[in-house]
């Protein structure tokens, strides 16, 4: 029994970080190139390879041998090894200390840092290999050996043709996506392609397909990838988002222990996304009193459930992932950082802002800045804001009727003079106008944030 609780254990913890794994290497690879669309077959064969250990099924090797065959363009000279391994690490790691307020990681993306990773491609490629195919061989190989593998209601023909069914429609849709850059489309084509597999490898019958459990993991990963797309945007959709998402799973979670849900805790629930999604439109001492009453309203439905089913640590778990991660998730940013100054708009007129970024205020409006998902960037201490050009990060801040040049991408003033006004007087060239006489602004043509010194260049006199 302590056996089984154990492999449990470490089984949940291996789909939750194939997940999470998932979601990364989606998030930094599938606009890149249809190629490395295809990455994302790495993560959903393990996610599928995990589901069969936990069965203890013979479909098991299907999964495994695909994933040996792919193995090999991992050790490509064209970096795939270091986009499916070192890059969501990377990312995780940047996210987590910039989402804590701290700066270890930030250098991660710049090109020194870059090129040390991508000598280390290959040794990445070996160590994620082993974690992805040593622990499913060696679960395979001790269940074959003590005989406790279940049969499965697929051939090994046939399983074999179901894995170059999937990987013919993973192909077909990286390619769609990526070449006419078509995402609705190519997740439609995906989603029809994989509602045939019932019809046409199990005979219509889709009851054995996937269990109570798998179903619930599955449908999990769904509100979470939403929520995580949702998010990227941080546009009005999040806030829809983040009163949905939140009940439904839930409500998922009741469906799983057979529970039933009441109205007393869907009004809770949907109560306390709304407080969350208000705070930010709050400061200081009055967003964290918001927060508070918002988590208390949630924990209340997590209390009863506790106490219906008897599982008060899987409750804090879940009450945790539902009234702490799911929201921060579903609005793209921390709220709990930048407690000073408010959500006022989404400031989309950068075109590259990888990070997202919002437009922030103190003092019911009069004075606007700009944040990051992770903390600010300009602090709210001007009068106005405008960009000099959509595709370069330079916009022209205001304060006391006097404008300065800002850099978004390096977060730093271009020059620590003020000057009465910013005329365009050419391409990428610009007029400062001040009471010692005029100077002039050339924004770069190529834009490089890691340059050691500031690419954009005032001069005296007209370039």
């Amino acid at each position: 029994m302590e056996k089984n609780r154990t492999f449990t254990f470490w089984m949940l913890a291996d789909l939750a970080v194939c997940c999470l794994w998932m979601l990364l290497v989606a998030h930094d690879n599938i606009t890149i190139a249809w190629m490395h669309s295809l990455l994302l077959l790495f993560p959903a064969l393990r996610i599928w390879t995990n589901f069969l250990m936990q069965r203890r099924s013979r479909l098991m090797l299907a999964p495994i041998a695909m994933l040996m065959l792919l193995t090999p363009v991992l050790f490509m000279e064209s970096g795939p090894a270091y986009l499916l391994f070192i890059a969501p690490c990377t990312k995780l790691l940047m996210v987590a200390s910039a989402m804590f307020g701290m700066d270890l990681f930030t250098d991660l993306t710049s090109p020194n840092a870059l090129k040390i990773l991508y000598d280390y491609d290959i040794t990445a490629a070996l160590i994620g290999c082993l974690w992805m195919l040593a622990i499913p061989i060696g679960v395979y190989v001790y269940r074959l050996c003590k005989k406790q593998l279940q049969p499965s209601s697929l051939n090994v023909w046939k399983a074999f043709a179901l894995c170059a069914y999937i990987f013919a429609i993973a192909l077909s849709a990286a390619f769609l996506f990526s070449r006419y850059f078509k995402i609705t489309l190519a997740a439609v084509l995906l989603a029809m392609m994989l509602l045939l597999i019932p019809a046409i490898f199990y005979r219509g019958n889709i009851k054995g397909l996937f269990n109570r459990k798998e179903i619930f993991c599955l449908l999990t990963f769904v509100i979470f990838a939403l929520g995580y797309m949702c998010g990227i945007t941080m546009n009005l959709i999040s806030a829809v988002m983040l009163c949905l998402l939140p009940l439904a799973f839930f409500a998922l979670v009741n469906w799983y222990v057979r529970r039933a849900i009441t109205y007393k805790e869907i009004m809770l629930i949907v109560g306390a996304s709304v407080l969350f999604w208000t705070a930010q439109y709050t400061v200081n001492m009055l967003r964290l009193l918001i927060f508070f009453v918002s988590l208390v309203m949630m924990a209340l439905p997590f209390i009863r459930f506790a106490l219906d089913t008897n599982k008060h640590w899987k409750s804090a778990g879940v009450y945790v992932l539902t009234a702490l991660v799911l929201p921060v998730i579903c609005l793209g940013y921390n709220p709990y950082s930048v407690l000073e100054a408010r959500r006022e708009w989404r400031f989309d007129e950068y075109r590259y802002a990888q990070n997202g970024l919002l437009c922030v205020s103190v003092r019911d409006g009069l004075y606007v800045g700009l944040r990051d998902r992770y903390g600010i960037i300009l602090p709210p201490e001007y009068e106005y804001i405008e960009m000099l050009e959509s595709s370069k990060p330079y916009c022209k801040v205001r304060k006391n009727r006097m404008w300065q040049i800002y850099d978004i991408e390096r977060h730093e003033l271009v020059s620590d003079e003020w000057f009465e006004d910013v005329i365009p007087c050419g391409k990428l060239l610009y007029r400062l106008e001040s009471g010692d006489g005029e100077k002039y602004l050339e924004i770069p043509f190529y834009y490089d944030r890691y340059e050691r010194r500031q690419p954009a260049v005032i001069f005296e006199e007209l370039p």
